[in-house]
């Protein structure tokens, strides 16, 4: 069944399969499971080490959902700060542009 409903359209039709982890997952493993082949790809062509820029995209997708709006709501939901969305937000995105930034040039360094 998993066959048929999954592994089937992901193969022929790349578009379900999106549509599918975005139903069913977090925005980090739809990324991982959308862009990595197309990273692995891009590091063959270049002929650069895949496991780094892998890795940058799975750092990258876990950074990306420390601002996912939805993560944000929930857990201002979860510690009784409704309706201060917009202040949670601001005050974490300087600690994930320092994050990012790290991570960044961990990846260069790694690559280079």
């Amino acid at each position: 069944m998993i066959v048929d409903n999954l592994i089937k359209p992901a193969i022929t039709e790349p578009s379900k399969a999106g549509k599918w982890c975005r139903r069913r997952s977090n925005p980090a493993t739809a990324s991982n499971l959308l862009f990595t082949d197309l990273q692995a790809s891009t590091a063959q062509a270049l002929a650069l080490p895949e496991l780094p820029l892998l890795g940058a995209q799975g750092f990258g997708a876990a950074v990306g959902n420390v601002l996912a709006p939805h993560n944000i709501v929930a857990a201002v939901a979860m510690v009784s700060l409704t309706g201060q969305e917009g202040r949670v937000l601001r005050n974490t995105v300087p600690t994930a542009l320092i994050v990012i930034a790290l991570g960044g040039v961990l990846a260069l360094l790694l690559v280079v």
